[in-house]
């Protein structure tokens, strides 16, 4: 099984992922280093997955940051889309959800005017308050931004709270770039986020 240390892993494809991986993350200056697995997430996940947001959202100070994602969600993604679980001892720590590029109400790129063929959404992310600050956040980003540019995509986008500055500053420094401000899913003040893909082989 493939084992790579958070800061210098390589490029994961879709294959990897399935199959499952482990990465050695680091907790600020501590110089040991913690196990995660990583793989995709299936049908007998989804109480865990929705355990994990809801312990996120409760420990959230400013609940407007978080949008819940809802168990048909959830379970839409899980068939049609890439879900990615991070475990530490079995516990589900952190999760996040690739849209991928396909028509469906959640492709923000089709909300954009975008072709949905063409792009792929980083949608939802959760990661355990206790395991902040060991560059998850970042290491999802990348790895969501790697399969959706080897499934086609050449767009991707993320949507974003402006009071979130720790989400915004990961998709900025990923090469992210703002094309809209305004209203989202509902009653939620969001910046809209997107990047264009360097497609494989080009």
């Amino acid at each position: 099984m493939r084992t790579d240390l958070i800061a210098e892993t390589g490029m994961i494809d879709i294959k990897t992922l399935r199959d499952g991986y482990d990465i050695m993350v680091r907790h600020g200056d501590d110089p040991s280093l913690i196990r995660m697995h990583i793989r995709t997430l299936n049908t007998v996940d989804l109480p865990g997955l929705m355990e994990l947001q809801s312990d996120v959202h409760s420990g959230m100070e400013d609940k407007e940051q978080f949008v819940f994602t809802s168990l048909e969600e959830c379970a839409d993604s899980v068939i049609n889309d890439i879900c990615i679980g991070m475990f530490k001892e079995n516990r589900l720590i952190a999760a996040s959800i690739l849209v991928v590029n396909r028509a469906s109400d959640r492709n923000i790129g089709a909300k954009m005017g975008y072709d949905p063929l063409q792009s792929a959404t980083l949608d939802s992310m959760f990661i355990s308050h206790e395991f902040r600050g060991m560059g998850l956040h970042n290491y999802m980003i990348g790895l969501r931004l790697e399969l959706a540019d080897e499934l086609g995509a050449k767009y991707a986008f993320a949507t974003v709270s402006p009071k979130n500055v720790y989400s915004l500053k990961n998709l900025k420094d990923s090469g992210f770039c703002c094309i809209y401000r305004g209203l989202m899913y509902g009653s939620f003040y969001r910046f809209v986020m997107m990047k264009k893909l360097k497609l494989q082989g080009t």
